[in-house]
């Protein structure tokens, strides 16, 4: 568990969002096209997905990407409860594909 607040985690992350179907993919295979890396990384088997975040302590910030396998006019959500282990509270982000193509997240 990336260890921020949740005002830190959703003004000051930066969210990569950079959504490939990632089903034979890994942390550890994986490279980004824009070539970032992250320090640290899980498999989410369950969701065949990815979480890469890079936690920088001296800015309090954290750089995140989460990758799932979608379709080509799909959405992709992730959710985070900083309280407590269920959904109920949680804040989520959505991604989804604007009428150029191109990947619009909302908070």
């Amino acid at each position: 568990m990336v260890p921020c607040s949740p005002s830190i985690l959703f003004t000051s992350t930066i969210l990569i969002s950079l959504f490939f179907p990632s089903f034979s993919q890994t942390c550890s295979n994986h490279t980004f096209i824009s070539k970032r890396f992250f320090t640290s990384c899980k498999d989410l088997p369950y969701l065949h997905a990815h979480l890469h975040w890079t936690y920088f302590k001296s800015t309090n910030q954290s750089h995140i990407a989460f990758r799932a396998p979608h379709k080509p006019n799909g959405w992709i959500a992730w959710a985070i409860n900083p309280y407590r282990r269920s959904m109920i509270g949680s804040q989520a982000l959505i991604a989804s594909r604007n009428t150029k193509g191109m990947w619009h997240i909302q908070q």
